[in-house]
């Protein structure tokens, strides 16, 4: 869900992840899911850039790891309903089944392709 403010965009969503490499071949984290939220500016008509948060469960063979994330995202609308999106962020997860104190952390890429079939027009903090 977004909500615009003027040139700032107020974002809330809830997320299933499928988990590859390290985290799934060496953790055994078989998928994720989270609920967060971002805070984002739009610069022109096109783009929007920002930071996000989110709570995320991951679950693992041996049960479930709690953590937050945060970090930046960009979205670039491409034309018509589709947009591009970068996003990293960095988790830091407690998970006392791998022994007293130990914590993970983890860095996460992601990138999307969207189409918005409910499209208003926008404001950008620059007069055009």
């Amino acid at each position: 869900y977004r909500h615009q403010f003027g040139v700032l965009v107020l974002q809330v969503d809830a997320t299933y992840d499928r988990m590859l490499g390290d985290l799934k071949d060496t953790l055994g984290i078989n998928y994720a899911t989270s609920v967060g939220g971002g805070l984002g500016i739009l610069p022109n008509k096109s783009t929007l850039v920002g930071v996000r948060t989110a709570y995320e469960r991951a679950y693992a063979s041996g049960g479930h790891i709690d953590g937050w994330g945060f970090g930046p995202f960009m979205e670039v609308k491409v034309g018509g309903p589709l947009s591009i999106s970068l996003e990293w962020m960095r988790f830091w997860h407690d998970h006392d089944a791998f022994g007293p104190g130990i914590d993970i952390t983890s860095d996460r890429v992601t990138a999307r392709a969207k189409f918005d079939l409910y499209s208003k027009p926008v404001q950008s903090i620059f007069a055009d």
